[in-house]
């Protein structure tokens, strides 16, 4: 039965905008060798911009001659400094479009000067640099699969007293400051000796939202956002979700909008279906506030809000989600780990996150910082061949010590050296080792207790070859453990038996056979992962992954597996937090999308926390021909089971042009396998991966559940 909450127009507000719609906010003059921006009420200057700085060439230019063109738009001839060429020409023109500002760059420059590092100049007097807002905008999937979010108007704001100058960056984000930003010159097809480059402003008032600023640069009619009262968008169990849809008009024209907001659970259920019809004043904006049903149990609700202007539709994705708290009892030497997180919206509201799901150990962060929230770090570093050849003993000594002064610093429990090398060649290992055997008693001297780990070898990139090659060279008695990654494609976590490759037990297998042959060791997985960029046959859909997570987590318990670090909290990748790249795989391989909202992925790894938690594995169970399972013990004496079927096989997507995924909430396995278990009391407990209870009552000492490739937890039976 579906149930529907009715959302309410909260507010219908204009912002007060349209008075100025019709007057220029701003005009141009000169000054200082270069253009400024000013108040076109108050003459006051505002914000400067147009020089440029060569990074890595010795050349900069500044305005020279200034010439009018039409439509208010000006020619700005550029003179060059420090030009040891002596052919450097150029010029840029700005053009006004209401209050849009287009500067095309043009420089005529020999080819062998290099524009990859030119900064162009811009700032607001006595301001300081602002956050970067990073917009999406969201697509429909050409064959139907699911929505997918695309990189939208990057900006920076620059308010000043009544104006705010927003610029958008199309250079590179992170190499800009408060005075110059970098920008892109891309080659003429015809005359390589041109450079052509173009910038975007935008001068709005005082008190404009980001997402509407970058609706005006993504052209779209509507700028929509989902908040909540909540980091994540995440309540507890027991509270009733709510959230507030607000509606922007980016124009400087009336629109009528039509809305429709739509919330479905993780079963399937439709909770919210709405659709409303409202006036926008010029730059005006709605607030519409909805209610989602109690959470009795952790759930996540997918919404979905479309707003159409004039047959022209802009929509979005987002999440909330509802999940119980646990407090962990197991030591702290769990297997639960974490490769990355990034702080948004805040580092501590991240660490909080880290400890509610059950988070005990973080790839590479400060130990110290971390005891306080029931976690541990190690200490990683990349192994480059290039950066310690050649050197000197000595050289290579202080290098080893001021990893270890790092270590030391931050209470590592250990020190991973290297990164996913793959080593071809007997002569590649043992430059490797050569630096193990320099590290080892320094090590032991320096912070004795810390675990020396092997490169974070890749299985899909030959880590088993690269092991043994250590191995031979002498290495194996310097390691304190094996440092691995377990890549996974598109086949299910528990495929077995197919060798080294991008399979995730099957290569635990083969680590276990080659340690077998040298000596076993601890193993650190030190990423594994359940990526989720969208309508790709090769990574998981999100149903997919939250299926895989248990099993990740139940195999690599099962494998007496040290610490099974997660790659990683957050989508996104490090040199682009909050980012968008649909292009990019990097970019989904977090349990919180960019912004922070969550993924049913993120459920998956507390419900498993919780079920392992002080568990130590017993057994493997198995019915019929396929259904599978592993059993563990708590230290009560307690059982609780991992169980699933493979009847459907252990492929999850075939390769096929136009592959399309399916929505989170669609049961990706058909077949259901009926099991019979014996009870130990008057019912079994059955928690699907996010963490849902179903009980089922036992008849005659006996319960029956259906498996399915879908992993559930089982507490209440004897195996």
């Amino acid at each position: 039965m579906m149930m529907m909450r009715i959302g309410l127009i909260v507010a219908a507000a204009s912002l007060a905008m349209a008075a100025w719609a019709d007057a220029p906010l701003f005009d141009f003059g000169e000054g200082e060798r270069s253009l400024w921006l000013t108040d076109a009420a108050t003459g006051e200057k505002v914000f400067r911009f147009g020089n440029l700085s060569f990074q890595w060439a010795p050349q900069n230019a500044t305005a020279g001659r200034i010439t009018p063109l039409d439509r208010n738009g000006y020619r700005v001839e550029l003179e060059f400094q420090n030009d040891v060429t002596g052919k450097c020409r150029g010029n840029y023109e700005v053009h006004p479009d209401g209050n849009r500002i287009v500067v095309d760059y043009t420089l005529n420059i020999p080819e062998e000067v290099t524009t990859d590092g030119v900064i162009f100049e811009r700032f607001i007097p006595g301001g300081q640099l602002k956050p970067l807002f990073k917009s999406g905008i969201w697509f429909r999937h050409a064959n139907g699969g699911v929505p997918y979010e695309a990189k939208g108007a990057v900006l920076r704001p620059f308010p000043g007293k009544r104006l705010t100058v927003w610029e958008k960056v199309d250079g590179n984000p992170a190499w800009g400051g408060e005075y110059q930003q970098h920008i892109v010159f891309r080659k003429d097809e015809k005359d390589p000796t041109i450079r052509h480059a173009r910038v975007e402003f935008m001068v709005l008032p005082n008190g404009f939202d980001a997402s509407t600023a970058a609706a005006v640069f993504n052209r779209q009619v509507l700028a929509l956002n989902v908040t909540t009262a909540k980091p994540f968008h995440l309540f507890d169990v027991g509270e009733t979700p709510e959230f507030k849809l607000t509606v922007f008009n980016p124009s400087l024209r009336p629109a009528e909008a039509e809305l429709r907001v739509n919330a479905t659970a993780y079963d399937g259920t439709e909770t919210i279906r709405e659709n409303r019809r409202c006036m926008l004043a010029p730059q005006g904006k709605t607030e519409l506030s909805f209610t989602l049903p109690k959470a009795e149990q952790p759930d996540i609700w997918f919404i979905e809000a479309v707003g159409t202007v004039d047959g022209k539709e802009t929509f979005l994705r987002s999440t909330v989600a509802a999940m119980d708290r646990h407090e962990f009892q197991g030591a702290p030497q769990g297997v639960f780990g974490i490769s990355a997180f990034f702080p948004i919206p805040d580092r501590k509201s991240a660490l909080e996150l880290l400890r509610r799901i059950g988070v005990r150990h973080l790839r590479s962060e400060n130990g110290n910082e971390l005891r306080t929230y029931g976690m541990d770090a190690g200490y990683h570093s990349a192994y480059t061949p290039k950066e310690w050849a050649g050197k000197s003993p000595e050289e290579q000594e202080k290098r080893i010590r001021e990893h270890i002064a790092k270590i030391k610093a931050n209470g590592a429990t250990h020190w991973e050296f290297g990164n996913e090398n793959d080593f071809k060649k007997p002569e590649e290992a043992a430059a490797y080792v050569e630096l193990l055997r320099r590290i080892r008693p320094i090590l032991d001297a320096e912070a004795p207790g810390v675990k020396l780990l092997s490169i974070g070898f890749a299985n899909g990139f030959g880590g088993i070859k690269s092991l043994d090659l250590v191995a031979q060279a002498g290495g194996w008695p310097l390691l304190d453990g094996i440092a691995y990654h377990l890549g996974r494609g598109n086949t299910v976590p528990d495929l077995e038996n197919v060798g080294d490759g991008w399979f995730y037990l099957s290569s635990l297998q083969e680590l276990e056979k080659l340690m077998k042959k040298h000596g076993v060791k601890p193993v650190y997985l030190t990423e594994i992962y359940t990526p989720t960029f969208p309508n790709t046959f090769w990574d998981d859909s999100l149903r997919n992954a939250t299926e895989n997570v248990p099993l990740s987590y139940a195999i690599a318990l099962a494998h007496d597996v040290k610490i099974a670090h997660y790659y990683q909290l957050n989508d996104s990748v490090w040199f682009d937090i909050g980012g968008v790249n649909s292009n990019d795989r990097e970019y989904s391989f977090g349990m919180l999308y960019r912004n922070g909202n969550v993924k049913p992925t993120l459920l998956a790894y507390q419900t498993a926390a919780k079920m392992l938690d002080a568990a130590k594995f017993e057994k493997k169970w198995k019915s019929g021909n396929c259904s599978k399972g592993y059993i563990f013990t708590k230290p009560d004496g307690s059982r609780v089971a991992l169980l699933w079927d493979r009847t459907d096989g252990y492929g999850l997507n075939q390769k096929k042009t136009e592959f399309a995924g399916q929505e989170p909430w669609i049961a990706f396995w058909k077949t259901r396998t009926p099991v019979r278990l014996k009870c130990t009391g008057t019912e079994i407990k059955v928690i699907n991966p996010i963490g849902q209870l179903r009980r089922i009552p036992a008849k005659n000492g006996y319960a029956e559940v259906n498996l399915s490739g879908e992993p559930i937890w089982v507490v209440g039976a004897e195996f």
